[in-house]
């Protein structure tokens, strides 16, 4: 694992960058329809989106927004195919359950893809719907929930000392 990890607010002259990661995990994770939205999203300058740099580096971006009473909802979670499989996707998940608990939430909503809901199932998230083609035709969007309570025999828990069950759900109402 990288040993040196730092995160930063995301800047407008971050875009690029980011936009990259999204082609590097795009069709793989991601949909190619769904670049237009990342970049709106970015153009709209999200203060509660940051990044993860590894010798100074990009290696993730994230973000976490207000959903409503005591919950977030996680952002555009993108992790360089490069710094898979080295920790740093737990480190991020770490950050991320921190941000949230410090800010009061109990629940955290995610909206996965077919293809990194098991990135998310390792966390203890658990999926609640499916919607087949729900980001485009051939990518299933699945929604997962679970509470930001410390889980019982948890090895995430206790090798990080943070609670780490992340709820994640999609845009839209069930």
């Amino acid at each position: 694992m990288a040993t040196n990890i730092i995160f930063r607010s995301y800047a407008s002259a971050d875009k690029a960058v980011c936009l990259g990661l999204f082609d590097a995990n795009c069709p793989e994770f991601f949909a190619p329809n769904e670049r237009v939205d990342y970049a709106e999203f970015l153009d709209a300058n999200p203060f509660d989106y940051e990044l993860c740099l590894t010798e100074d580096k990009v290696a993730g971006a994230f973000g976490l927004s207000e959903h409503g009473l005591q919950q977030k909802s996680l952002n555009w979670i993108l992790l360089n195919p490069r710094s898979q499989r080295l920790g740093i996707g737990s480190v991020i998940m770490s950050r991320i359950s921190a941000v949230a608990l410090d800010s009061g939430a109990s629940l955290i909503n995610i909206a996965a893809s077919h293809k990194s809901s098991p990135f998310f199932a390792k966390f203890g998230a658990i999926e609640i719907a499916t919607i087949d083609n729900g980001w485009g035709v051939g990518y299933a969007s699945r929604r997962h929930g679970a509470s930001l309570i410390k889980p019982k025999n948890s090895w995430f828990f206790d090798s990080c000392m943070q609670s780490l069950f992340v709820r994640r759900s999609i845009n839209y109402e069930a």
